[in-house]
């Protein structure tokens, strides 16, 4: 289960759960892997970025498979006239050059393939060296074209309604062409060439705006977005922060990795509520004056600047920042606020940093021991019973926690580091997610679970070592309704007779159980086991007692169905017990017989190939032998 790639890991002290929750208190460990933030984030945890091979292309077009029968006008028409570059989704989506506009990409979905998803279209990771022109999109909210090649914004038109463009990772040099979606709210341009920021002024909507991993060095053309809550400029070459004026809504800054040793104009940002600054080159108290006027601010970073190790560092910003809740990804407690700074208090502040820095191999290590003892503690105390016992995620002994990102879609998750999957960067760009010695129960709990719902890619879950145990906690996963693909690994649950079937028939969505494929066979064997059952469970007013406060034939009917369902489910249990039992009868009658038997047919096929005149004759007089 361990991946080859070792790319971030964070240490939770034992003794200290950290919470699911942004803004819990937490005591993470950062490793020195810094790569570039892939979203406007509060916490980071610095999780670096392996480069994998871009995914293959689309199956390249087979006239033979095209279907021929499709009425839509403008479909035929490309069909005949157009130059047919591919098709993709059993040809559902054309992507073709017209003759009269040569040089020019045109994508094209059938109306039924547009009407199942009007509001979204997903062209990632299909080489493509030019944004298409789109035909028929009218009503497209949310485009999305990362990880190409694209080197110019252009064809954005009769697109009305796009209020999400999502451009990460392509080779775009310049912010242009713009204008045709005033619409737009959400503008991803991270980890491109780009070198200034300009050509912005018609998207006076703009919501979010990620510019990080690029080229620019000043902040500039932005002061008219006063719509625009999120800036994101982390991983780029910018030296002074200033030219903030005028984003009045903006509530959170973004400006890891750059080569900033000033700040300024940020005080005139009223609703600026979190600032990231860490891993600048801030070296003077004097140059962060300005924080101390900004009245909403409630999370600094400032980590890995020339002013963090100074003796006065935490003292100073608490004094100028009063209002800060959590500073360097720590929560502020009353004893941070009270202590007096003194050299020996910043030598142990640097010691206990040092001694966090844990090499990955021996940090997982350390989450398997810690898990080995919560299973210890789990059968010792009885928790997997039918009646369990209470107790909070604190109860837990795996107290260790390690994360890791390889490439954009895989995330794997050891221990007590569920609050990964609160990073929005990670949920929208991974597709698979693995989790080890993690209880199942954590991870499917109410907050854990809403934060997996926004993961917009994901379509494989791997789980092993997580105390999963029955079917009950496996259907809290029907909530998750793109996955295609589930592995459950060194758990009890799998080694039960109905565990396949079971996942079958609960998650219809699924073409994959364990790395095998769900075939027709699969669907009707569980659909023979378990439609009973649903029957029962979805049946109305399924033992409902009567109201006083209904007429007598309501009561009446809550009766008879009452009883129908009783009945019913005491008869379904008696068969599926009485079929149970034929089934151990007969499978201990062959355990005892099965050598006789054995023995009786090799003795009877040697006579009959040693004497087969005499065999055949005797056969044959049996058969003609008159009743």
């Amino acid at each position: 289960m361990k991946p080859a790639a070792k790319l971030a890991s964070f240490f939770v002290k034992p003794g200290v759960r950290s919470q699911s929750e942004p803004g819990g208190p937490s005591s993470i460990r950062k490793v020195q892997n810094q790569a570039p933030d892939l979203m406007p984030q509060g916490k980071s945890l610095n999780i670096g970025v392996k480069k994998l091979p871009i995914a293959p292309g689309a199956i390249k077009y087979d006239p033979s498979k095209i279907s021929t029968n499709e009425t839509d006008e403008r479909y035929q028409y490309l069909l005949k006239r157009a130059i047919i570059r591919r098709v993709e989704n059993d040809d559902k989506i054309i992507f073709a050059e017209l003759p009269g506009l040569p040089g020019v990409l045109v994508v094209y979905r059938k109306p039924s393939e547009r009407n199942s998803n009007p509001e979204r279209l997903n062209l990632d990771r299909r080489e493509l060296t030019q944004m298409p022109l789109l035909e028929g999109e009218e009503r497209l909210r949310l485009l999305n074209y990362q990880h190409n090649f694209i080197s110019k914004i252009e064809n954005l038109l009769s697109l009305p309604n796009l209020i999400f463009l999502d451009l990460y990772n392509n080779q775009i040099k310049e912010i242009n062409s713009l204008h045709t979606v005033p619409t737009l709210r959400v503008l991803m341009l991270g980890k491109n060439l780009i070198d200034k920021i300009k050509n912005l002024n018609g998207l006076t909507k703009l919501d979010v705006l990620d510019l990080h991993s690029n080229k620019i060095v000043k902040i500039e053309n932005v002061s008219h977005l006063q719509e625009l809550r999120v800036l994101n400029l982390a991983n780029n070459q910018i030296q002074v922060v200033d030219n903030l004026e005028g984003l009045l809504a903006l509530t959170e800054l973004n400006l890891r990795r750059n080569l900033i040793d000033n700040v300024k104009s940020i005080n005139v940002l009223p609703k600026l509520q979190r600032v990231f600054l860490s891993n600048n080159k801030i070296d003077r108290f004097e140059n962060l004056e300005c924080l101390s006027q900004c009245i909403s601010l409630s999370e600094l970073a400032l980590d890995g600047n020339p002013i963090h190790s100074m003796q006065m560092y935490t003292s100073w910003v608490l004094s100028k920042c009063t209002q800060l809740v959590h500073l360097d990804l720590k929560k502020i407690t009353p004893d941070m606020k009270e202590a007096k700074p003194t050299k020996d208090n910043a030598v142990k502040t640097q010691q206990k940093v040092e001694d966090s820095t844990i090499p990955p191999e021996n940090l997982i290590a350390v989450i398997l021991q810690e898990w080995k003892l919560e299973m210890d503690r789990i059968r010792l105390k009885g928790l997997n019973s039918f009646r369990r016992r209470k107790e909070t995620n604190n109860d837990c002994l795996v107290q260790s926690g390690h994360a890791e990102i390889e490439g954009d879609s895989t995330l794997f998750i050891y221990g007590n580091a569920l609050e990964v999957i609160t990073k929005q960067e990670f949920q929208d760009t991974v597709s698979k997610i693995l989790c080890q010695y993690i209880r199942f129960d954590h991870i499917v709990q109410n907050a854990s679970i809403g934060k997996l719902k926004k993961f917009q890619h994901l379509t494989k879950i791997v789980f092993s070592d997580n105390n999963l145990h029955s079917f009950i906690q496996l259907s809290k996963l029907e909530t998750l309704s793109n996955l295609i693909s589930l592995v459950i690994e060194n758990n009890d649950v799998i080694h039960t007779i109905l565990c396949r079937s079971f996942i079958v028939y609960r998650f219809p969505s699924l073409t994959e159980i364990n790395n095998i494929k769900v075939n027709e066979t699969d669907k009707t064997k569980a659909r023979q086991q378990f439609q009973n059952f649903d029957k029962i469970l979805c049946a109305p007013n399924l033992l409902k007692p009567p109201h006083d406060h209904e007429d007598k034939d309501t009561q009446k009917q809550y009766r008879l169905n009452a009883k129908k369902n009783i009945e019913f489910s005491i008869g379904y249990v008696q068969k599926v017990i009485n079929y149970s039992i034929g089934v151990v009868n007969k499978i201990e009658i062959l355990n005892k017989n099965w050598e006789i038997l054995i023995e009786q047919t090799i003795k009877s096929s040697s006579l009959e190939l040693s004497l087969p005149k005499s065999i055949t004759e005797d056969t044959i007089a049996s058969l003609t032998k008159k009743p």
